[in-house]
């Protein structure tokens, strides 16, 4: 019985800091973790190109690749953010993520002073 993960790892094709994430994936496939299915996505205007989509034993991971944080607030953005087991982002704002807060995570150390006051303002 092959006791490797199904994953499927969609990137579009130029996009800056996917080469970290890909090689991690590379990785657990040749260590014999995964059995890693790749596909790059030509960008389009409507493409959201700087997001990694991630399907590994039935379960939904993405990661965002932008400096600019992810906005809840936009409804796209919402309902993106439903279909998701976890969200990894680049720029972390913790408190700005309402209900899907547990799901958003950060691809890299907290930053020190940055964050939101209970206003919602940038801290």
């Amino acid at each position: 019985m092959d006791a490797r993960h199904k994953c499927t790892l969609q990137i579009f094709r130029g996009v800056d800091h996917t080469q970290q994430i890909l090689t991690g994936y590379l990785l657990l496939h040749r260590a014999g973790q995964l059995d890693l299915r790749v596909e790059t996505l030509p960008v389009r205007p409507e493409s959201w190109s700087f997001i990694i989509n991630v399907e590994i034993a039935g379960r939904r991971i993405a990661y965002d690749l932008q400096d600019d944080p992810f906005s809840v607030l936009e409804r796209a953005c919402a309902e993106y953010l439903d279909g998701l087991d976890s969200f990894f982002v680049r720029s972390h704002l913790p408190g700005t993520y309402g209900v899907w807060e547990e799901r958003v995570h950060s691809l890299g150390p907290e930053l020190p002073g940055i964050g939101t006051s209970p206003d919602g303002a940038l801290v």
